[in-house]
């Protein structure tokens, strides 16, 4: 699976919908934890079938989420053969 592609979603968006959305990679931790997450609008969060996330990202989500950001949850297989 390539992650970029989801990176490439405003681009082939119909062209009224074009320049309202973007995307960006949160990798660390720590911007899930600290301010970075609510000022985003909205979060998608995969997670990997059986991984559990720290408890402090658990609450920061919630939070976020209930100060009215969106938040779309994505569960996988991570042990798909590629």
């Amino acid at each position: 699976m390539n992650v970029r592609l989801v990176f490439h979603l405003p681009d082939s968006l119909p062209e009224n919908l074009q320049n309202r959305w973007s995307f960006r990679s949160l990798r660390q931790v720590d911007e899930l934890v600290s301010e970075v997450l609510f000022a985003l609008q909205g979060l998608i969060l995969g997670i990997p079938w059986r991984h559990r996330m720290e408890p402090e990202v658990v609450s920061a989500v919630v939070d976020c989420v209930r100060g009215g950001g969106r938040l779309l949850l994505l569960g996988f297989d991570s042990t798909l053969q590629r």
